[in-house]
């Protein structure tokens, strides 16, 4: 019980210390802001600044007391709890520290109404900080150009205008300065509008750089757009044209392919009963006649190809039909001359192999018919050979 006294006396000088610091954080900031206005800008801030840490502080402060003080009532309440259902009555350190947390919570709203005094002083301060800073600036660049101390001239608004604000100042300008200002020299109080209008024309120009930009981007991309459009219609026409003349050929060159392939049904069924002379010569008939259809074909494989190439992948779609079609078609034509030179080279090689056997039956001929001779040659000796014996 002892220590629990000590305890709740040690919780309420706590409180106590937190309430002074309080008082006197709030003393600070009235004080701050009665004398707002004999401080300058910069000491306002400051001032600001520290009784802001120092309202910081107290929070601290009272946050670490209520740790303490609800530390200091669970252990009261523990301490005075029973094994009835009912509740025990408060003990006097309970009503104490109750009493004490319930000063530190009051606290809390004159810290608030404090800092926001101070917080509404600072952006004062800061506000005339900044306003101080611009005029110090403004004074320092007008000093910066006023090359008679006093005055700002043509040239030096020339100067101003350049190296500030990046214009070419022409005769109009100065015509407006003449108008709103009523001379063409311009004193430290008229500065500011100065700038405003400098301000105003650089606005002016960069829009009609931006316009200008504009119309050159608008032109530009209209050109490239008439140039795709133009490539377009001139790729296609092309494209076009090339098919056309690869199916006004393609036609007679495959109906003249028929016409060999008729004239050259002796080798194209292969028939065994032709000679070696009949072989060559039907396969070089068949290589002539094969000469200007090949030709044909050769052309339209070339303008095919050419209409291809001229639409690219991007075009392919526009003419996909017509491009199927005459390669469909080409490519029947190409296998049957592909069949035909098929055709000439096996003649070829069975008039090589026919020549052969040829050779082979005139051999075996030639020395039948020598037999034969000497055969016969035979027979007349042993005829006469016989007359004689009779006689």
């Amino acid at each position: 019980a002892a220590e629990a006294a000590q305890r709740t006396a040690e919780f309420g000088a706590e409180v106590a210390r937190a309430e002074a610091e309080a008082t006197s954080a709030i003393q600070s900031v009235a004080t701050a802001t009665e004398q707002e206005d004999l401080l300058s800008p910069e000491e306002a801030l400051q001032a600001g600044k520290l009784c802001e840490e120092a309202i910081l502080a107290v929070r601290e402060s009272v946050q670490s007391a209520q740790e303490n003080g609800n530390r200091l009532m669970a252990e009261a309440v523990s301490e005075c709890l029973t094994m009835g259902e009912e509740p025990p009555p408060e003990s006097e350190i309970q009503v104490i520290v109750r009493a004490l947390l319930g000063r530190l919570v009051a606290i809390g709203p004159t810290l608030d109404a404090a800092v926001e005094r101070a917080k509404a002083a600072r952006e004062r301060a800061s506000r005339k900080a900044t306003a101080a800073r611009k005029e110090r600036e403004q004074r320092e660049l007008f000093q910066r150009y006023a090359t008679n101390g006093d005055t700002i001239h043509r040239l030096d608004i020339a100067a101003l205008a350049k190296d500030e604000y990046e214009l070419e100042l022409k005769d109009e300008f100065f015509e407006k300065i003449k108008t709103a200002l009523q001379t063409h020299d311009v004193v430290y109080e008229s500065f500011p509008r100065l700038r405003q209008m400098l301000a105003i024309e650089r606005s002016e120009v960069r829009a009609r750089q931006k316009r200008a930009e504009e119309e050159e981007r608008l032109r530009l991309a209209k050109q490239e757009e008439e140039r795709r459009l133009k490539d377009i219609a001139e790729r296609t026409a092309l494209a076009t044209q090339l098919l056309r003349e690869g199916d006004d050929v393609l036609p007679d060159t495959s109906a003249e392919l028929a016409r060999v392939e008729v004239s050259s049904s002796d080798i194209l069924v292969e028939r065994d009963n032709l000679t070696s002379a009949k072989l060559i010569e039907a396969a070089a008939l068949t290589e002539s006649r094969m000469a200007n259809p090949v030709h044909g074909l050769a052309v339209v494989r070339s303008k095919l190809d050419a209409a291809v190439e001229a639409l690219g992948d991007d075009l392919a779609s526009r003419l996909d039909g017509e491009v199927m079609d005459i390669r469909v078609r080409l490519e029947r034509a190409e296998a049957r001359a592909a069949r035909l030179r098929l055709a000439i080279a096996k003649a070829r090689e069975r008039a090589k192999d026919a020549a052969e056997k040829e050779e082979r039956l005139s051999k075996q001929r030639q020395k039948f018919a020598k037999l034969q001779r000497a055969y016969d040659e035979q027979e007349e000796e042993d005829d006469d050979s016989g007359g004689e014996w009779q006689s």
